[in-house]
């Protein structure tokens, strides 16, 4: 299985688990000959991606990225800007859009070690999110003649990756239906009105019974999937690990297992792209945990396109 990443992933000037965990999860792959990591200036070039942010971004904000003259749109993602910003940020997209064309090619599941992406809306970055390669990708695979299916259980729901299908849609860059988003999400921290094809589930999880709720809101999330699916989509997997920082689990781990596995069986043979987000030392977890957390779900997924299914 390919995946993506290179030195620009670790690029941002602030010092924060988004921008560096990308370093020690490529490190914690080296010695697995099931996956090859790779730039992802070996598939797809650059300016391919440079010209979709630009798109599909504002102006204002995509110049505020570059120049860091607005220090509010520049920081708005809540990290410190200077010249290496959006170097950093486009690497996280660039190696996004390399998955997208990836599993178009027909090897079906690859990934990037790309974070940071969900909560940017077209005019300012949030959360720790910068540019928005959710978006940048699903617009590269229409723009292939490919639909997208967004798959979200990061721990928050992908407001801005909402807020660019609309606007996309109200541009007339895509249809209708192109790009389909199934989101599940277990803090209020952002939010959207989900419509038709779009489905958002809001989960208030605590206590006992929470790791069983949350693999059954899960399940009833991918039946919704499986319903709004066509043949051929490329599945777009944002597979955040912080529903661990978020809830109180009894067996935080066994729960991202589960959920792997779930989404790995669902996906079985479709074309497919992760990425790798949320993952934070919230909750006395440590580095070593998000690592453990995300090769949760690369070790599924690398298994899984070896031998076809879990």
């Amino acid at each position: 299985m390919k995946i993506f990443y290179n030195n620009d992933y670790i690029a941002s000037p602030t010092s924060f688990e988004t921008t560096r965990k990308s370093k020690f999860v490529a490190q914690a792959l080296e010695d697995n000959k099931n996956i090859q990591i790779l730039d992802p200036s070996t598939v797809v070039h650059k300016k391919v991606v440079k010209e979709i942010v630009g798109v599909i971004h504002s102006r204002e904000y995509h110049d505020s990225l570059i120049n860091g003259r607005n220090s509010n749109l520049a920081c708005s993602s809540g990290f410190a800007w200077d010249n290496k910003t959006y170097d950093f940020a486009i690497a996280h997209s660039h190696g996004v859009v390399a998955s997208v064309v990836t599993a178009i090619s027909g090897e079906n599941r690859s990934g990037s070690l790309s974070s940071g992406l969900h909560h940017a809306s077209p005019d300012y970055g949030m959360g720790f999110c910068t540019i928005n390669g959710l978006a940048v990708g699903a617009t590269h695979a229409v723009n292939l003649g490919q639909k997208v299916m967004i798959l979200d259980y990061d721990a928050h729901c992908g407001g801005g990756t909402m807020s660019h299908i609309e606007n996309l849609e109200r541009m007339g860059i895509i249809k209708k239906g192109d790009i389909v988003q199934i989101d599940v999400s277990v803090s209020g921290v952002d939010s959207y009105h989900p419509s038709d094809p779009h489905y958002f589930w809001l989960l208030n999880l605590q206590g006992a019974g929470s790791d069983g709720a949350y693999i059954d809101a899960i399940s009833h999330s991918l039946e919704a999937a499986e319903a709004k699916y066509e043949h051929g989509m490329i599945v777009l997997y944002n597979a955040g690990i912080d529903p661990i920082n978020t809830v109180n689990f009894q067996d935080p781990f066994g729960v991202l297992t589960a959920r792997e596995q779930l989404v790995s069986e669902w996906i079985a043979d479709k074309p497919s792209c992760f990425t790798l987000a949320g993952g934070y030392k919230w909750g006395n977890f440590t580095m070593e945990d998000i690592v453990k957390g995300h090769k949760i779900n690369i070790d599924t997924w690398s298994l899984s396109n070896m031998f076809g299914v879990v």
